[in-house]
């Protein structure tokens, strides 16, 4: 059965458009809110671009201790859940693998 909020949306074909208008922007914008983060938070270099495919981990610039505070603003800003067994380079190493775990749980 059918739900409100689907006959809101049903009601309203331009309400569906604009959510899902407001969802793609946020995916587009995964990466850039990831860099700034890492550059501000991390690295303490607010101006430090970081290109989606650089090593963060593999390459030092990330130390293990960091990916804890990576992993919970991944959680916190996305609402998706990041697995302990997750924080390694693998999974972690660059903004384009990180990006694509991401748009995997969302």
């Amino acid at each position: 059965e059918n739900g409100p909020r689907f006959m809101e949306f049903a009601a309203h074909p331009s309400a569906i458009i604009e959510l899902y208008d407001s969802w793609r922007i946020m995916i587009d914008e995964i990466p850039t809110q990831l860099a700034g983060f890492i550059a501000k938070n991390i690295l303490k270099e607010r101006s430090r671009a970081i290109g989606l495919d650089e090593a963060l981990i593999s390459s030092g610039l990330i130390g293990s201790f960091c990916l804890v505070d990576l992993a919970l603003f991944v959680e916190d800003s996305f609402g998706v859940r990041i697995e302990d067994t997750e924080l390694n380079a693998a999974t972690f190493d660059t903004l384009a693998q990180l990006t694509a775990l991401i748009r995997s749980r969302m």
